[in-house]
C-alpha cells in the first residue's frame, strides 16, 4: 500500500501546493488593485506559518493512527557493562 500511495503522494502534494499558492496570489493581487487586502495576508510569512502548522498537525495525527501503540514494558536504555555497550532493549510486563 505503501509503495502505491508515496509516489501519488510526491506528485500530488507539490502540485496542489502550487495551485493553492496560484490561487491565492492571484486573489491577493486582486484585493490589493482593489485596496480591499488585509494586512496580516500581504505577509508571506503568515501562509507559510499556517501551512506548516497545518501539516505538522496531519502528520502527527497520521502518525498516531498508524504508529500508535500502547506503552508498556520497560525501557532499560544501552549501557557499557565490562568493556562492552549492552543495546537498549523493552522488556514486556
Amino acid at each position: 500500500m505503501a509503495r502505491l500511495l508515496l509516489p501519488l503522494l510526491l506528485i500530488v502534494v507539490p502540485i496542489a501546493s502550487y495551485m493553492l499558492w496560484l490561487r491565492l496570489s492571484e486573489q491577493n493581487k486582486r484585493l490589493r488593485e482593489e485596496g480591499k487586502l488585509p494586512h496580516w495576508r500581504d505577509a508571506p510569512w503568515t501562509l507559510i506559518v499556517l501551512a506548516t502548522l497545518g501539516s505538522m498537525a496531519v502528520m502527527l495525527a497520521i502518525l498516531a493512527i498508524v504508529d500508535g501503540a500502547e506503552p508498556r514494558g520497560t525501557y532499560t536504555p544501552p549501557a557499557y557493562v565490562d568493556g562492552e555497550i549492552v543495546p537498549s532493549e523493552v522488556k514486556e510486563q
